[in-house]
């Protein structure tokens, strides 16, 4: 019959108590290791930072330690994940069952600080998880090679000739630390060790996509939640659509609407409206109701339309010759005019008390964001939200993507041509240069360029709608208008030159031709 914990023998409390006391005063581990202890449990504290820190219990045996490690050992953390928490207590339990009686305990604890102690990937143990998932069976990813001792997470990418490693240095403060990121040579599939190829990647493509990472990945050190940071960027900037296969082969002209966005998103765009008018849109006439408040602010638009007529009316009279009608109708046409130019007045001012109210409430907005935003008390884990930027936004999509514009390929499909492209100078090379506008999707400099420069010198961008900007060109119309004036102007003097000597040498011609019938 087993002894109770309580009547255990004088040699075996005598060997347990010199475990505890070599166990406290070990320069191995934190000075308040043991937490707590009787002859029943210990219970250690492994604390090696805010955010990496466990507690594992250590259930004894009623003959412990003679009879061995034979009782379960627990482990608990209230920042790691339960993976972790349970291979702390896989590995206690076996070390602690392999030692030799006497080191039992030390055996359990040392298995344990070393997992807290050398592991730096604790914390994002959950996030290389998802990321793991997300990456499972799909072709570009060629190794996913983790390194927790050193705290780096390895995962190599190849679309074609473009292919490189996106590299996470997870410090040992994560996350109150930002992650290093950088790209660098492909890795060995087989191997999952550096190869001998270089990255295929031009630098000043990487730079801006490491740029943001960086910033985000501080901005998430310094407590700011990685859900602000995602609605700052906006998905477009994260993430990417592969583009359908076959698309472009099967696709015509008359598949896609004016502004080049596929089909699809038109009819999307088309049957929005009947979605958000619910069950209600099915009944006749549910959809508009016409009240007294909606009857007035129509009353000045219907005024302005009569008066717009009736000038207009004048002016045709004028130029069909009737001086009666036309002479009958001059006052009125004055005051019609003078009524335009004071409406034209008021809808100005409408219109900047209507932009300053949307002004105010972006500011509004902006401001309870930035409440939101403020940072915490800890940092906020990002690894997931870096691979999105430097993996699937660029690594993985940008090789696939088109011009929302154009809908032609954003990069070429051989690296050397894009570094090429990206330095040279030359106008025509230039047109063929990625670039982001201000709404965060990307297409080519010359889709930009002819879209900005040409009336009406707005693009809507054709995938999310909005403006599309960018620090290349003004945002002044007055000042696009005046060189597209000037351009038309110079192309004009062209064509009438060319008229000109055109006819000129038609003149010539004929008095050659002339001259020579009647020579004969």
């Amino acid at each position: 019959m087993a002894a109770s914990p309580g009547a255990r023998s004088g040699a075996d409390g005598d060997l347990m108590a010199a475990e505890l006391e070599a166990l406290r005063g070990s320069d191995r581990y934190p000075a308040h290791i043991i937490a707590s202890s009787d002859r029943a449990l210990v219970r250690l504290n492994l604390v090696v930072s805010e955010f990496r820190k466990a507690s594992v219990k250590l259930v004894l045996a009623a003959g412990f330690p003679a009879e061995g490690f034979e009782a379960s050992v627990q482990a608990s953390s209230p920042t790691l994940d339960e993976s972790v928490t349970s291979r702390l207590a896989a590995g206690a339990s076996a070390a602690a069952n392999a030692a030799a009686p006497g080191g039992k305990l030390e055996a359990a604890a040392a298995a344990a600080w070393e997992v807290v102690r050398d592991n730096l990937l604790l914390l994002a143990q959950p996030e290389i998880k998802r990321i793991k998932k997300r990456t499972k069976g799909v072709a570009g990813v060629q190794a996913f090679k983790i390194n927790e001792k050193a705290g780096s997470v390895r995962i190599g990418c190849k679309v074609g000739k473009y292919e490189g490693t996106v590299v996470f240095k997870v410090p040992a403060a994560y996350p109150d630390e930002p992650v290093a990121v950088s790209v660098t040579k492909p890795l060995d599939p087989k191997t999952g060790k550096p190869g001998s190829r270089p990255c295929s990647w031009p630098s000043a493509m990487l730079r801006p996509f490491l740029a943001k990472a960086d910033a985000m990945a501080r901005q998430a050190a310094m407590g700011v939640r990685v859900s602000v940071l995602t609605a700052a960027m906006g998905p477009s900037q994260i993430g990417w659509e592969p583009a359908a296969t076959g698309a472009e082969e099967t696709g015509t002209a008359a598949d896609r609407p004016a502004g080049g966005a596929p089909a699809a998103a038109a009819a999307a765009a088309s049957e929005a409206p009947s979605a958000a008018s619910g069950a209600g849109a099915s009944a006749p006439g549910a959809g508009l109701r016409i009240t007294a408040d909606v009857a007035r602010s129509f009353k000045d638009d219907v005024r302005f339309f009569k008066e717009a007529a009736r000038v207009r009316a004048f002016v045709n009279e004028t130029k069909a010759g009737n001086a009666k009608a036309a002479a009958h109708s001059g006052r009125e046409r004055k005051r019609a005019v003078n009524y335009l130019r004071l409406m034209g007045k008021k809808e100005r001012a409408k219109e900047e008390a209507i932009q300053e109210s949307v002004e105010a409430e972006l500011r509004a907005e902006a401001e309870a964001a930035m409440g939101e935003a403020l940072p915490s008390d800890a940092g906020q884990p990002c690894l997931e939200l870096l691979w999105d930027i430097l993996g699937e936004g660029c690594l993985l999509g940008l090789p696939l993507e088109r011009c929302p514009v154009s809908r032609k390929r954003l990069l070429p499909a051989d690296p050397a041509a894009l570094e090429d492209i990206l330095a040279s100078t030359s106008t025509k090379k230039m047109r063929l240069r990625p670039i982001r506008a201000s709404c965060g999707h990307m297409l080519l400099w010359g889709a930009m360029d002819q879209a900005v420069t040409r009336p009406p010198f707005r693009l809507a961008c054709p995938v999310c709608g909005e403006r599309m900007t960018h620090s290349d060109w003004t945002q002044d119309v007055t000042k696009l208008e005046k060189a597209w004036a000037s351009k038309q102007a110079k192309r004009r003097e062209i064509d009438e030159v060319i008229d000109f000597l055109g006819a000129v040498a038609d003149s010539t011609v004929e008095m050659h031709s002339s001259a020579g019938d009647e020579d004969m």
